[in-house]
């Protein structure tokens, strides 16, 4: 019966979005820590960030005493703007406690924390030994200043136990380089993080301070096997920013898992593709490739001959995303270059994702026949 009562509890906690944790609610808070079933405790959306030291102590020792709660939620509570001493009780309880696996941060604004605040957090992520999963997502870190990231970035550096780093939605085009050099020096020493989310992080507005930095981290690096770099406007970098990270794809030995979904490729400069192809066609350990939702078809043909040769001369590729480059929608003159380009990779169409525009083009019966074959293998 205590069971099934802290349960309900928890889920009216969770579902209700409560807007402040005063004395009362969190007690019901406390109640659902104590129940020893319990793995999860959501506490989004609870603006903790303003609560008072009194609360916060409650709520940070019962946290810290738990051996139950595995994940814990803590986005949308503008920790950035709690106090020294909150995020103190806050930061102990993460560093004393020995269970928690998966920590959400997302939507903290932790990119206008002061330094002492981010301190406090950088402190428990060094000395926590249980945390696997860390999501800073959606926190402005891109205009943090270079003291705040000093702090976190010290922290990922010596942290052996997590694997899983989201840092998307930071805004790291308008990093500085010498906070992106600290950040990705951080991840070069890291031997711990295998998957790096850096998607919607627009670095290709900003590719000499950003990616300079992080092609020197990841050529270095011997951990990360999934890279995503999704939504980065990498269409706009130059040949030169594009050989750096060709080159570090090229030579590392590590990443099995690459995305550049929604980077407008299709619209890239030839020199620029050039070097990508070339990273394709040496680099022998990925395995899974993200190009979705990249204008391929919009693409000229001396690019989509690129691409495609390159695909056809990779030996390891077996997983190949093509939704939502309109395919199917080419004009006339290109057809013939994208039936080849589908031929090419035929080899490899066993994890190719459906083109999810096949159904909304004009496209000619006869040829998309041959384009469902060579991609799906029957008409």
């Amino acid at each position: 019966m205590f069971k099934l009562f802290c349960n309900t509890l928890n889920n009216l906690f969770n579902n209700l979005q409560i807007r402040s944790l005063c004395d009362k609610r969190l007690n019901y808070a406390l109640m659902v820590m104590a129940n020893p079933a319990n793995t999860t405790l959501d506490l989004r959306g609870n603006d903790l960030g303003s609560a008072s030291e009194a609360v916060m102590a409650r709520l940070c020792d019962a946290l810290a005493a738990n051996t139950t709660i595995t994940t814990l939620g803590l986005s949308f509570n503008n920790l950035g703007s709690a106090s020294k001493e909150v995020m103190t009780r806050l930061g102990d309880a993460l560093a004393a406690n020995t269970n928690i696996e998966s920590l959400d941060l997302w939507d903290n604004n932790l990119g206008s924390a002061p330094e002492a605040v981010m301190a406090q957090l950088g402190a428990a992520l060094a000395a926590n030994t249980s945390i696997r999963t860390l999501n800073l997502g959606y926190n402005n870190l891109g205009s943090a200043p270079e003291a705040v990231m000093a702090r976190l970035s010290d922290s990922l550096a010596t942290n052996t136990t997590i694997t899983e780093l989201f840092v998307n939605y930071n805004c790291f085009e308008n990093a500085s380089k010498s906070t992106m050099v600290r950040f990705c020096n951080a991840l070069e020493t890291n031997t711990a993080i295998a998957t790096l989310d850096l998607e919607w992080n627009s670095i290709g507005y900003n590719s000499d301070e950003v990616m300079v930095p992080l092609c020197n981290s990841l050529a270095k690096n011997t951990a990360i096997t999934f890279l995503n770099l999704g939504d980065n406007a990498l269409v706009l970098v130059s040949k030169e920013i594009m050989t750096r990270l060709s080159d570090t794809l090229a030579a590392n030995k590590t990443i099995t898992k690459l995305s550049l979904g929604n980077n407008n490729l299709g619209y890239a400069p030839e020199a620029v593709i050039v070097r990508l192809c070339d990273a394709l066609v040496v680099n022998k350990t990925i395995t899974n490739l993200d190009l979705g939702s990249n204008k391929l078809g919009s693409a000229p043909e001396a690019v989509m001959e690129l691409l495609y040769e390159a695909l056809a001369k990779n030996t390891t590729i077996t997983d190949l995303d093509l939704r939502g480059n309109d395919l199917l929608g080419v004009s006339d003159q290109n057809q013939e270059g994208i039936l080849y380009f589908l031929k090419m990779i035929k080899m490899k169409t066993k994890g190719v994702k459906r083109e999810e525009s096949v159904m909304y083009t004009d496209t000619p019966i006869e040829i998309m026949k041959v384009i469902w074959y060579h991609m799906f293998g029957a008409e």
